[in-house]
């Protein structure tokens, strides 16, 4: 009697955790995913990177922080100085952010936070807190919501919305709510 109140108990123990196992499963697939995109391959502290393209001059960026993404095509930097040298070694743009995420493949650029920029060439100081950087198209741009002040060393300062900056043709653009005090000599 004693061995079948047993068996009883162990198959009414099946029957309430069979049905409970059976609905859980885990996803393999996702967990390996999650496992390649969340985790650098590498972490670098105190490091340079630098951005070349044969037809452009150099940027490199200075970071706190560095961690790269191969599967990402990615570098994500911290505590970041960046500087940009013609031919002759002479400093033309430089700068500082937060952050700065690089695409490794197209040299496209996301500045983020605390945005300073300087650029000798233009004599100009472009603020903000975030920046987009079209490499191929030499395109700087911030999205429609986020205001940027571009100060030119004339004393000349104008700010507003849906900036950009098209650097082969010299030109800035912003799209609303513009802004500023121009200095005529």
């Amino acid at each position: 009697m004693n061995h079948t109140l047993h068996a009883a108990v162990l198959l009414l123990a099946c029957s309430l955790v069979l049905p409970i196992l059976a609905g859980c499963s885990f996803d393999y697939q996702q967990a390996a995913e999650v496992e390649e995109t969340e985790h650098p391959d590498f972490i670098l502290e105190h490091t340079t990177y630098t951005v070349s393209r044969s037809y452009t001059d150099p940027i490199t960026f200075t970071a706190g922080h560095a961690e790269f993404f191969s599967r990402e095509h990615s570098v994500h930097l911290t505590e970041v100085t960046f500087e940009q040298k013609d031919a002759d070694g002479k400093v033309i743009v430089n700068g500082s952010s937060d952050s700065a995420t690089i695409d490794t493949d197209t040299n496209d650029t996301i500045l983020d936070g605390n945005i300073m920029l300087y650029s000798q060439t233009e004599e100009i100081r472009i603020a903000t807190d975030t920046l987009y950087w079209d490499h191929e198209d030499q395109l700087l741009s911030s999205p429609p919501e986020v205001p940027v002040s571009v100060t030119y060393d004339d004393g000349s300062v104008v700010s507003g919305y849906g900036f950009s900056a098209d650097f082969t043709l010299r030109a800035i653009e912003f799209a609303k709510e513009t802004q500023g005090v121009v200095q005529y000599e």
